[in-house]
């Protein structure tokens, strides 16, 4: 039992050394890979973290709702309750929505207009479906864009 006190005594006091090295001496503690003075920093970073997380997951919601508006556009136009010009000027809007997506469509689909640039982008959502009548719409869209402007 003495041996056993001896090493609880011994223990504790190696432990109580350690503890004021330590604090005496922070950057030993750094160099040791222990960091009990970041704490707050932790705390930030988490917070931080969390609150990236919060923005991705908006930033997500928001691409999710624009891709349910394309896709219920196209699906409308194909079933014939919607006309083109209808389409356009939803993929128009939703566009404006955007900066970035305005500005993406704008260098990626040639034309004069918004409207042109949106028919087009429509143009390749229903190419893209590949169904007869999707494919017939496209190609009507690309013949009214070629031959001027006015989609009907």
């Amino acid at each position: 039992m003495k041996l056993t006190l001896r090493a609880l005594i011994a223990g504790a006091c190696l432990t109580a050394l350690v503890t004021v090295g330590v604090t005496a001496y922070p950057a030993l503690a750094q160099d040791l890979g222990v960091e009990f003075w970041d704490g707050p920093d932790w705390r930030m970073r988490l917070s931080e973290s969390e609150r990236r997380q919060r923005e991705l997951e908006r930033a997500g919601d928001i691409i999710v709702r624009r891709t349910v508006v394309r896709t219920e556009t196209v699906n409308d136009l194909i079933a014939g309750r919607i006309r083109i010009d209808e389409a356009v000027r939803r993929f128009v809007d939703l566009n404006r929505s955007s900066p970035v997506t305005f500005e993406r469509v704008r260098q990626m689909y040639p034309g004069d207009t918004h409207e042109e640039r949106a028919a087009w982008q429509l143009v390749n959502h229903l190419r893209s479906r590949r169904t007869p009548k999707a494919l017939a719409l496209a190609g009507e869209i690309s013949v009214g864009l070629a031959h001027g402007p006015g989609v009907r």
